[in-house]
């Protein structure tokens, strides 16, 4: 099968996700501060970038393997979970890659949609 990814890695653990969030009306001027405290506390994110239009937010994130991810949410949810739900409304989140049915469980909560390399011969 041909992939339409180059892979440096044979085992192809990575996973990621766009989420989509949107600004709560009144929030906007504590954006800047929270995502600056998110990007200085990520340990396990090897990619981790936000990007802004109008009072939408562009989450993209990436991590070795789903372990990564699963310590990534759960340091996340305990640290900075309240304050995340107080500036920002969960849009979307469309996660890829090969997620452990662990981290499936866990992005159901958020409404997660997961999509998969495309292969072919």
């Amino acid at each position: 099968m041909k992939n339409f990814k180059k892979v440096f890695n044979k085992e192809n653990k990575e996973v990621g996700a766009i989420v989509h969030l949107k600004i709560k009306q009144g929030k906007e001027n504590q954006v800047n501060n929270l995502v600056e405290r998110l990007v200085n506390n990520e340990k396990y994110a090897s990619v981790y970038e936000f990007y802004i239009n109008e009072n939408s937010i562009h989450l993209h994130e990436k991590y070795i393997d789903s372990e990564a991810w699963i310590k990534h949410i759960d340091h996340f949810n305990k640290n900075f979970g309240n304050e995340i739900a107080n500036i920002f409304e969960l849009e979307n989140v469309f996660s890829y890659g090969n997620i452990s049915s662990k981290l499936k469980s866990k992005l159901n909560e958020f409404g997660a949609i997961n999509f998969i390399i495309i292969n072919t011969k």
